[in-house]
């Protein structure tokens, strides 16, 4: 099944490490980010490419037929552990697509998704389009379209795709049948930030220079040349540091100074993290806190974002401004950090996690108990193929959401009764909701994208 094959290429993508050179970056978090995305190019046979992007980690896979939801929820269901969050690619401009063609990531016969939908029909082909983030928020779109596109005078194709060339089409949903599929994934704050993405970072050997006798090499040259106590030819495009007597610091600190870009830091490659310094008590009640819950769980319907891994993630809700937030998911300092807004939806348990919900309304107007509902099922696995759970009696259906999939179940879709079930997120009209009878296990099942649930 094609879930089971794209999960091994993620977990190659993901645990394989090996040593390569570095993007140039300001600290050791920038290095390792930078070495976990590059690490991984040419991996599987070659099926796999990585590279930087601006401010991000770009990822292919040469796997055909991918959904549009299937690619995205591979990719932020085996990040999230990073600290990082994916969004489908933004080829803002023509000279992304040939700085990403340059680099090697695809070829102009690939054929893959864009993260650009026409969420608003009414004005025309060409026009209402948008770039989708990770959170699901939307940015008016000027898309960089190909010869002759887009092409859709019954305004029917909402969808928009990279199929070779150097610019977009636009495509129908039920008809476009990609080659592979290209993530960007990095910091919540700078997922999608291709500003740089034309000028890519430039690679360099580590190395330690200050008050020390060793040569550091950059690829940058400073608008200086570096003292030194023997003879030394400074090229345009280098600057060598020649060994220096145990006295003399200023070559030293010279090229620890050559090596600070110029433009926007490049942090947060991939997984950076930020700091918050907790200022708020823990004085929440018991009775405002639900312990192992779903860390996927969503309790609000109007607004709900993750923002990478925090110190103090209430500090973060209190201090958000983007929406009320009233609770947040984590599971302690250091940990990824969940915003949630006015909650009016159920929460997800999962057996073994130690992720828990803070109800901040709860605290705030001193109630004994949280008023947010758990659901009457909690998630047993995550991360299968579903249709390799052990079952005797099973059924596919289309769902639009998590709590359609366990509507299904809850009123015995399936007959006699069913009392499990699976989900995946994937585009309308897709079976990705699996129904199962009484015994059925998820204990052997191989790996994919779907999330097994069971009866509390």
């Amino acid at each position: 099944m094609i879930f089971k094959k794209i999960s091994s290429v993620a977990v190659l993508l993901i645990t394989t490490l090996v040593v390569t050179p570095v993007v140039q970056g300001q600290s050791p978090e920038e290095i390792a980010a930078a070495e976990q995305c590059l690490a991984n190019n040419g991996a599987m046979g070659g099926l796999v490419h990585t590279t930087i992007f601006g401010f991000t980690c770009a990822i292919y896979v040469s796997y055909p037929d991918l959904p549009y939801m299937g690619g995205l929820s591979m990719c932020n269901s085996y990040l999230a552990s990073a600290g990082a969050v994916c969004n489908v690619v933004f080829l803002k401009t023509k000279d992304d697509i040939n700085y990403l063609l340059s680099a090697g990531l695809f070829t102009t016969a690939d054929k893959f998704y864009v993260g650009l939908q026409q969420t608003d029909t009414t004005q025309g082909a060409a026009n209402g389009w948008s770039w989708v983030n990770y959170d699901d928020s939307t940015d008016p779109a000027s898309p960089p379209w190909a010869t002759g596109a887009p092409n859709d005078p019954t305004n029917t194709k909402a969808w928009a795709a990279y199929t070779g060339g150097d610019g977009v089409v636009d495509v129908s949903d039920a008809d476009f049948h990609p080659t592979g599929f290209l993530c960007q994934c990095g910091s919540p704050d700078q997922a999608s930030d291709t500003t740089t993405s034309t000028t890519p970072l430039p690679t360099t050997t580590t190395t330690k220079a200050v008050t020390t006798t060793k040569t550091t090499t950059t690829t940058k040259a400073p608008t200086t040349t570096v003292a030194s106590t023997t003879p030394t030819t400074t090229k345009a495009s280098t600057t060598t540091a020649a060994p220096t007597t145990p006295t003399t610091t200023k070559a030293s600190t010279t090229a620890v100074a050559s090596t600070t870009p110029t433009t926007k830091k490049a942090s947060t490659t991939m997984m950076a993290l930020t700091t918050v310094n907790p200022t708020s008590p823990a004085n929440i009640p018991e009775g405002c806190i639900i312990k192992s819950v779903d860390p996927k769980t969503k309790v609000s319907s109007t607004s709900y974002k993750a923002v990478g891994k925090r110190q103090n993630c209430r500090s973060v809700c209190e201090a958000t401004t983007a929406f009320n937030c009233v609770a947040f998911t984590w599971a302690g300092p250091g940990t990824p950090c969940i915003l949630h807004g006015p909650t009016d939806q159920k929460a997800y348990l999962m057996t073994n996690s130690k992720f828990s919900l803070t109800d901040l309304q709860c605290a705030k107007e001193n109630l004994a108990k949280t008023t947010i509902t758990t659901s009457a099922w909690q998630k047993a696995k995550g991360g299968i193929a579903a249709d390799t759970v052990t079952a005797t009696a099973s059924k596919q259906m289309p769902a639009q959401s998590l709590s359609h999939c366990e509507t299904f179940c809850t009123m015995n879709v399936l007959q006699p009764k069913c009392d499990f079930y699976a989900f995946a997120p994937a585009t309308v009209g897709a079976k990705n909701c699996f129904l199962f009878g009484p015994g059925a296990s998820a204990a052997e099942a191989e790996s994919g994208t779907f999330d097994f649930y069971q009866r509390n």
